[in-house]
């Protein structure tokens, strides 16, 4: 689920925040979301509520132009409770200069014991709107 949570206009840049909820369950997680024609990716912040239980090794995400690509992150590790900033890969931030971008999740668990690994990880997408 995406929704964009803030609109602001400075010297007319739209500054918009897309907030994507990414359930994980059995230790991994698949889907999209869409970034709207114009958006220059300003940053990726990551939520974990509560740590990811059943003891995995890691928990990684990607976020990519495809099904498992990393063209926007590389793999991350989200198993921690904890809020941070991802890399964003810089080539990745123009992605939706002229159309619309279809950004791929995907999330991972290694090590524990998969049936219990369920939990969120909520992404906060900081994006601007170029006139």
């Amino acid at each position: 689920m995406a929704n964009v949570l803030q609109k602001l206009e400075v010297n007319g840049l739209i500054d918009r925040v897309l907030r994507v909820v990414v359930p994980v369950v059995d230790g991994a997680a698949a889907g999209t979301f869409v970034l709207p024609k114009g958006a220059v990716v300003r940053g990726i912040d990551r939520d974990t509520p509560v740590a990811i239980p059943g003891t995995p090794t890691n928990t990684n995400l990607r976020l990519g132009s495809a099904a498992n690509g990393q063209q926007y992150v590389a793999d991350a590790d989200l198993k921690a409770q904890g809020y941070s900033s991802l890399t964003v890969v810089y080539a990745a931030r123009n992605a939706a200069a002229d159309a619309p971008a279809t950004v791929h999740y995907t999330v991972a668990s290694s090590g524990g014991t998969a049936a219990s690994q369920d939990g969120s990880i909520i992404l906060y997408v900081a994006y601007a709107i170029l006139p």
